[in-house]
């Protein structure tokens, strides 16, 4: 089996973008290098991902796909609720009807 090697290269990125990745690794509990490492990875995948699609890598394919996510996410979310609704008004007319019939049976 073989390994990997790993390779060190310096980067430059500015102060804001470092202070956003140093907090994503501290809330993730990880190192900057792994933080980097695995976000690194991540959009090497999406490419790898759009390729397979026959989609060019395009930051707006990112973004589109991210949105159509979040409408599917959303639309999902409104399904369920409509039906929670629904399953509770249902429950609702079950409990009066079976309350009717109880009190029927009572003065029968």
């Amino acid at each position: 089996m073989t390994e990997d090697k790993t390779m060190q290269f310096k980067i430059r990125i500015g102060e804001e973008l470092h202070g956003k990745i140093k907090e994503s690794a501290e809330q993730a509990h990880n190192s900057l290098n792994t933080e980097i490492l695995e976000r690194l990875s991540a959009t090497v995948k999406i490419d790898e991902f759009l390729k397979e699609k026959g989609e060019p890598y395009r930051y707006n394919n990112i973004i589109e796909m991210h949105s159509k996510l979040e409408a599917a996410l959303q639309n999902t979310a409104d399904v369920l609720a409509r039906n929670e609704e629904s399953l509770n008004t249902r429950l609702v007319e079950m409990e009066d009807n079976l309350l009717k019939k109880m009190a029927e049976l009572m003065k029968g």
